[in-house]
């Protein structure tokens, strides 16, 4: 089967990631409207909005209507937006947005929130790490390889100095670690790119007091080293029975970045009982006010996901402007991974995307998608031009039979959903539809990638003709015209110097006679 990827009309921009377990997206929520940290008795939730300056990567989903508003423009989804809603929230503007993965989906089934990680207590518990002491509260702080976890008074200071570690655990250790306090607890620290995978969660708010992140990690954009896409590169995630905060430290950015910092996290982040979201707003009811005005304390950079009952405030407009920007990117590694906290952890891997052979018009290919998973099956659907058979069963494996009959010339996107072992799971479906003997399809492949500096793109060509080929930045610009000309049938190879270009996400345009294809570069340095 080739993997070629077909472009979108405007700018050829598409990008594949698509979760294959229910709360594996970039943004999961059951309510899209929050409260501050410390709301007033009484006070009502205020519905937040995507606006013009956010550029969202990953899929969005909500078991509430999703609002947007049109503010320096509208806001770009990269990926799909589901919504269990039927349509966007009222007051959203027409378009909502500019939709470059596939045409938002409604009325999905609701995901249930579940009220305790009860699967990471268990498996805490089985491991030896849940702890509970009363009157205490929690700090771990992550260094390399290790996580150091303390406990304190309830309402005292925490020093490192005068107080030893609780316990050392050790993150390369086979399982992976799984750790659940009772009680609040803090957190920070930076970890090994490589080996290292923790679980860490609480029964009440977790606060993050400084980063807490993958070493090497670009703290401007994100963007993650080479080595976390490494086989066994390191993940963190998350949990909180509460919300999970961005403590107002001067590692934070406390006072308007007084000693400027901004806070990168590296995990998947999940607020259960409520929030992500940021302390000492400077709300009136709160003892806490800023000397500054504004409060502005810098930017949020987070590369993972965030899933939370209640979408959280993470900038308001007291004084003058108080929190944090976003610099939110998905991380594409988490997709079908099995994190353990709505279902038990598997170690089986589902496909993010299923692609199809190009296909001419009036004709139909078959793909299979095969699941190892030992849980039930149940309640298979698609989006046309894709079709597959519902049926359950039970135990797998499982081999569910999929569909591409083309309506059209150019590339069609879809989506696969099914229940697995009682989670709400989906799978992208991509094709490309061919005139009725149409040219053949072009191959193309760029290696290495992600790459440093250099990296090079081979594309065969079944007959002579001509291949516009450029490099394209996220935000549609031309960056560099690899090749505008006529070449001979057969193989050929361009070079990609990207020695002057900043590190981050690149999108190369492909055009050939009769086809369009889009790769994603990303350049790390």
């Amino acid at each position: 089967m080739k993997h070629i990827l077909f472009a979108l009309a405007l700018l050829g921009i598409l990008i594949l990631t698509q979760p294959s377990e229910g709360v594996n997206y970039f943004w999961l929520t059951d309510s899209e409207c929050g409260l501050p940290y410390h709301p007033l008795p009484g006070q009502a939730c205020v519905r937040s909005r995507f606006f013009g300056s956010d550029t969202i990567w990953g899929v969005i989903r909500s078991n509430d209507c999703i609002s947007s508003q049109n503010v320096n423009g509208l806001p770009v989804f990269y990926d799909c937006i589901i919504s269990s809603a039927p349509s966007f929230c009222g007051g959203s503007p027409n378009p909502p947005g500019v939709f470059l993965g596939c045409d938002p989906v409604f009325n999905a089934p609701e995901i249930v929130f579940p009220d305790q990680a009860v699967y990471l207590r268990d498996e805490a518990a089985m491991q030896g790490h849940f702890f509970s002491m009363p009157g205490m509260e929690w700090r771990g702080e992550l260094s390399g390889n290790v996580l150091n976890l303390y406990y304190f008074e309830e309402g005292t200071l925490f020093d490192s100095l005068f107080l030893p570690p609780f316990l050392q655990i050790n993150l390369t250790g086979v399982p992976a670690p799984v750790v659940f306090v009772d009680g609040k607890l803090d957190l920070e620290g930076t970890v090994t790119a490589t080996g290292a995978h923790l679980w860490i969660g609480a029964s009440d708010d977790i606060r993050l007091t400084d980063n807490v992140m993958l070493q090497g990690t670009n703290s401007v954009n994100g963007a993650l080293p080479d080595a976390a896409y490494e086989p066994n590169g390191s993940k963190l995630v998350i949990v909180s029975e509460g919300n999970v905060v961005i403590a107002n430290t001067w590692e934070n950015g406390r006072d308007n970045r007084a000693q400027g910092s901004d806070i990168v996290i590296t995990a998947l982040i999940f607020a259960l009982g409520n929030s992500f979201t940021f302390e000492q707003q400077n709300d009136t009811q709160e003892l806490y006010v800023s000397p500054s005005f504004p409060d502005e304390r810098g930017s949020i950079v987070l590369t993972g996901a965030i899933t939370q009952r209640n979408r959280g405030f993470l900038h308001r407009s007291n004084n003058g402007g108080t929190g944090y920007n976003k610099v939110f990117h998905w991380d594409s590694r988490m997709t079908n991974w099995w994190n353990g906290v709505f279902s038990p952890r598997y170690d089986e891997d589902l496909p993010d995307t299923l692609y199809f052979e190009d296909t001419p018009v009036g004709a139909v290919a078959q793909d299979t998608l095969t699941l190892n998973s030992g849980g039930a099956f149940s309640g298979a659907w698609t989006t046309a031009p894709f079709s597959t058979t519902q049926f359950y069963q039970y135990p797998g494996p499982y081999s569910v039979p999929v569909s591409f009959a083309p309506q059209f010339v150019g590339p069609a996107y879809g989506t696969l959903f099914f229940y697995l072992d009682g989670q709400y799971t989906s799978v992208a479906l991509r094709g490309n539809g061919l005139p009725a003997g149409g040219p053949q399809a072009v191959e193309t492949e760029v290696y290495p990638n992600p790459f440093n500096a250099t990296s090079n793109l081979r594309f065969v060509l079944p007959e002579a003709g001509h291949v516009r080929a450029i490099v394209y930045d996220v935000l549609g610009r031309e960056v560099t015209r690899l090749a505008d000309q006529a070449f001979l049938a057969g193989e050929h190879q361009l070079s990609i110097g990207a020695g002057n270009w900043s590190s981050g996400l690149y999108f190369l345009r492909i055009e050939t006679p009769g086809q369009i294809q889009t790769q994603k570069l990303m350049l790390i340095k």
